[in-house]
């Protein structure tokens, strides 16, 4: 809890070995080159975090790992995505999300539900000039994504079907 870390590479990393449970309150993450939360296994839990990166992704959610998200505000200065979701599960429960081109990008096998009932959620592409597609939300592979209400902003898609056979299911 209460928590700031301004650090060139990972704030957060949790590897292939965690089992456990992580949960961080009230914190800030700032990272110059790498991931600010390098999410790989084991079960992550965020309250009311800021995350930011000037070269990277925001959060990294890999290998079956889950991630539940309870509002914060997660942002690149770069032209990465901010929320990337491979082969894992994420819940968001509200927070603002703010990339230049995709902002949340679900691949692989993985699961995100966006659900704002407790808090809204903002996914928002800034105005910077990217030399791919803005998309709110991009998903590909045979992931699940279900969203039961946010608001996208700026965004050329607000949900992307990129590619394969994902399931997208929208609520509210």
């Amino acid at each position: 809890k209460d928590i700031t870390v301004e650090s060139l590479r990972c704030a957060v990393f949790t590897n292939d070995q965690f089992e456990g449970n992580l949960v961080i309150t009230d914190s800030k993450f700032t990272t110059d080159s790498l991931v600010a939360l390098a999410l790989y296994s084991g079960s992550t839990t965020l309250n009311n975090v800021e995350a930011t990166t000037k070269s990277s992704n925001v959060i990294d959610n890999r290998n079956g790992s889950i991630c539940n998200i309870y509002g914060g505000k997660y942002t690149t200065d770069s032209d990465f995505i901010p929320i990337v979701n491979a082969n894992a599960t994420m819940n968001i429960h509200g927070g603002t999300f703010e990339g230049s081109g995709t902002v949340i990008a679900t691949t692989g096998t993985g699961t995100t539900t966006i659900d704002e009932t407790a808090s809204e959620t903002v996914i928002r592409c800034n105005n910077k000039e990217v030399t791919y597609h803005k998309a709110g939300v991009r998903v590909e592979g045979t992931s699940t994504t279900v969203i039961n209400g946010c608001t996208i902003e700026n965004a050329e898609y607000g949900i992307w079907v990129r590619k394969d056979t994902p399931s997208v299911t929208l609520k509210n």
